[in-house]
């Protein structure tokens, strides 16, 4: 994804939001609001990928060891 999110990673949040859910996930620490800001602007600088390569591109996100 885009470094926006990287550049955004809270690791004092980061710590909680993995407790939650029994320290199974990594988290980069971007709460709702503002991963869903960075969200919109990363839509809107790269859109959608096409149909046919979006499996692929979210598998590329499954894939990362840190979710939002």
């Amino acid at each position: 994804m885009s470094n926006n999110f990287e550049a955004n990673r809270n690791p004092e949040l980061a710590i909680p939001m993995s407790a939650y859910i029994r320290y199974q996930f990594d988290f980069l620490g971007i709460e709702t609001p503002l991963r869903n800001e960075l969200f919109k602007k990363h839509l809107s600088a790269y859109q959608l990928p096409y149909r046919e390569k979006l499996i692929d591109a979210v598998w590329k996100l499954y894939e990362l060891p840190e979710h939002f």
